[in-house]
């Protein structure tokens, strides 16, 4: 009885092949997660630099049809008419496409529709022709602005990522001290 009381309790280790697979296991579920969260983060940046794109043109357009609108004090021709809503069209379309809602991207593009239905109709004003593309600039904006933060998200990702699988390095190298180091320096002794 004296004899167990001198001796340490047995420690239940885990073999190092244990220790390697779960580290092993870690880095690959750091990585998978890191990987489909860029994959997710950047295909929604490259939606919204689409949307971008589409509704840069659409201002080109914006700015064509209410200086023809301006010269003229007549509706716009049916050609200007047709591409603009074509556009409007294409834009709203790839909206709704969209998995997740964004309200404020919604307002912002039914306010260009409204002011748009009016000028179609001629029930617009000097102010409401020269309104659409401020319109159109501000949802340009607020899809760049977007894109910036879903680019700082991607790099919190990845440096996330970096952090983590550094720290698990760290414990993985401070871990194998007792596992490996101490008893192959005991080993190179004997």
């Amino acid at each position: 009885m004296d004899l167990n009381k001198n001796t340490s309790p047995i420690k239940k280790k885990t073999s190092l092949i244990t220790q390697a697979s779960q580290i092993l296991a870690i880095l690959i579920a750091m990585a998978l997660t890191g990987m489909i969260g860029s994959i997710l983060v950047s295909e929604n940046i490259n939606t919204n630099a689409t949307k971008i794109n589409m509704a840069s043109s659409l201002q080109m357009l914006a700015f064509k049809t209410t200086a023809t609108l301006s010269k003229d004090k007549a509706a716009p021709t049916a050609q200007e008419v047709v591409n603009f809503q074509k556009q409007l069209d294409i834009i709203h379309t790839k909206n709704q496409g969209d998995f997740k809602a964004d309200n404020e991207f919604n307002t912002l593009l039914n306010q260009v529709e409204q002011t748009w239905q009016k000028i179609k109709e001629q029930r617009d004003t000097p102010k409401e022709r020269n309104n659409i593309s401020l319109e159109i600039n501000n949802l340009i904006n607020y899809l760049q602005k977007n894109i910036e933060q879903q680019i700082r998200l991607l790099r919190i990702i990845q440096f996330l990522g970096f952090f983590i699988m550094i720290l698990v390095g760290f414990v993985t190298i401070y871990r194998s001290q007792d596992a490996l180091i101490t008893p192959f320096k005991l080993l190179m002794q004997v």
